[in-house]
Parts: structure tokens; sequence; C-alpha cells
């Protein structure tokens, strides 16, 4: 019988050599800082394009995309884009990244913010030693702080090396077979061999089972924490230009979260202590939208009006100058900066 990882990759498979030809014909391949999104989150990726400063070597990438939304694309934007026509996730994303680029690289998520352009630049300068560049990071069992994945800068010649000694992906992992946080049918969390099992278990600790023990409540390692530590066992490091606590905004830059999937894939968004930050989220989509919806795909405006629906269920505003002003104050209370609030809240120009 074939295992869910050999069916993964297998149909992963042609779809990763279409992304290969696309980065090897890139104009410029060094220091590209890539940006994921799926169907439904064009206007964020809009939104984000438009915040990236000029000379950053940006690239677009979409999947399983409506026509219409690529048709947009071809015509509107400027930056290298490409389609993947498979339904994937970001975990699949990055393992395209790990086997073809030569190159260091970065990424940037769709909702996350870089409110100063100098860390773009600041980003792009990684020790030798160092796996990785990030700004927001948390403490985990065994004494290591994981990375988190909203905006990091990745050394390839560390993936080179790292790999070569261990075939390690930036994937998750489990030690059972399961499709948590993994979003297509034929997709899982891949099961740690022996000689990545050999290594977490020095530098993690083990559970009840003799297992080295997960990183968080859930039974899963996540998106590059298995790589991280991989990596950190063949000596390198990551490289903290700030250290942000998870999801803490500073001036500098903010992550708004859970905009892919607060509707239909957030567990959570019920319970009372959570209710607040779905609102925030669903004003913030709706905000973000009305900036671009005129200009976008038609579906966008059906999209539009639903999260108008909801907002007025909620008793919220719908006005985009009251939302501003609400949201304002919901986004203080999380911490965000003025020059935070202002890159999410003023229309992007």
């Amino acid at each position: 019988m074939q295992d869910s990882s050999s069916l993964m990759d297998q149909v992963q498979a042609p779809h990763l050599e279409e992304f290969r030809s696309f980065w090897q014909a890139l104009g410029d391949r060094r220091d590209v800082f890539y940006l994921f999104f799926t169907s439904g989150l064009l206007h964020w990726a809009v939104r984000s394009l438009r915040r990236i400063p000029r000379g950053v070597n940006v690239v677009l990438i979409g999947s399983h995309l409506k026509p219409e939304e690529v048709d947009w694309i071809h015509r509107h934007v400027e930056t290298p884009f490409h389609h993947v026509v498979l339904p994937v996730d970001d975990k699949t994303i990055w393992e395209f990244l790990f086997a073809t680029s030569g190159e260091n690289f970065g990424w940037l998520d769709v909702d996350c913010l870089v409110v100063e352009p100098a860390l773009f630049e600041e980003m792009r300068q990684i020790p030798s030693d160092a796996l990785a560049n990030t700004v927001w990071s948390y403490p985990v069992p065994g004494g290591h702080e994981m990375l988190c994945t909203y905006f990091v800068f990745l050394n390839a010649e560390a993936i080179r090396t790292v790999v070569g000694e261990v075939d390690v992906s930036p994937c998750t992992y489990s030690w059972e077979t399961t499709q948590m946080s993994r979003l297509s049918p034929w997709a899982s969390c891949r099961r740690p061999p022996p000689a990545i099992a050999q290594r977490l278990a020095s530098c993690i600790p083990q559970g009840p089972d003799g297992r080295p023990v997960y990183l968080s409540e859930r039974s899963f390692y996540d998106t590059l924490q298995v790589y991280q530590l991989v990596a950190q066992t063949a000596g390198y490091r990551v490289n903290h230009l700030r250290r942000l606590p998870r999801n803490k905004p500073s001036p500098e830059i903010a992550h708004v979260g859970r905009v892919s999937y607060y509707e239909h894939g957030w567990e959570g968004k019920d319970r009372p202590e959570n209710r607040e930050i779905y609102a925030g989220t669903l004003q913030s989509d709706f905000l973000v939208l009305s900036d671009s919806v005129d200009a976008l795909p038609a579906a966008y405006r059906e999209r539009w009006m639903a999260i108008r629906g909801r907002l007025q269920a909620l008793g919220l505003p719908t006005n985009p100058g009251q939302i501003r002003t609400t949201l304002a104050a919901f986004l203080k209370r999380q911490g965000l900066g003025e020059s935070a609030l202002a890159s999410l809240l003023e229309p992007a120009v």
C-alpha cells in the first residue's frame, strides 16, 4: 500500500517541475520575497504589493485561482507571477521553494504589513551561520525559540547543507498519519523517519510514549519547526532581528492573521474570548476589500456583499469610515502602533 507521503509527492511532482521552470526563467532570482495567496484573497495580495517598496524583489504565487483572477493579474500586475493550478497550501509552496531556490529567499504572508520599508533590506542581510532571519518567535519545550513564518528570510546554503545531511522538509510533521493542518485531500503531515527522529530527540524532551514531544497543544509539528530543529543540530541558528512575541505587532510590522480561514477553518471563532478577534478580522477583511472591490473580478463584489451581511448581523458598522474608527480602537488594544494603524486603515493608493 502506498504511504501518504509517497502519494503526496506523486501528486505534487508535475507542479513542482512547472514551478522549477518558472524559477529558472526569472530575470533576477536573488533575494526574492515570495507572496502566496489562494482564491478569494486577491484583494489582500493587491494591498500587500502596493505596500512593498520599489526595488524589493517580489514574486507572487497563487493556487487554484479562478480564470478571472488569473486574467486580472496578467492584466494589472507587473510582479512576476506563477499559478499553481492544483489546490495547495503554504506547506506545499514551502516544499517547492526548498526544492528549487538556489538563492537566499524571503517569505511574506499576504496579511503581513511591513510598515518600515528598511526592514526588507535588513532582512536580506543574513549571517552565514544563520538558518533564517526573523522578527517574531515563541518559546517551545527544550529551551528553543521557534521562528514565526509570517515574515522570514532563509539562508539557501544552510538549506543545501542541512538537507544534504538529513532529508528534512519545511512541511508539517506528525508521529501519526494525519491530514491535520493540511488543506488538500491528498496532502498530509509527513512522518519523521529515524534520522529526523534522532535529531529531534537530541534537542527536545521526550513524552510518555518515548517520542520527542510536540511543540504546542496540537498533535503535529508546524511549518518549518522540524527543519529549524534539525538545522540547529547541524550548527545553524535563528537570527532574531527583533524579538517580538508571536502575533505581537510593533511600529515596524504587524500581522493580521487568519484572513484565509477565519470564516470556515477557525475552530475557536465562536468562543467568547475570540469573538472580538473574529469581529476585528472580519472588519479588516471588509476594509481591505472595500478599497479595491470595484476594480477586481465580479466575484469579489459578491464576497463584499456577503461580508457586509455578516457585519450587519453582528451589529457592526458597514461604512468604511466608521469601520476605521471602531477597528482602530480594537487594534490599539492589540498593541498596534500609529504607523501600523495607518498602513492598515488608510486606503491603499
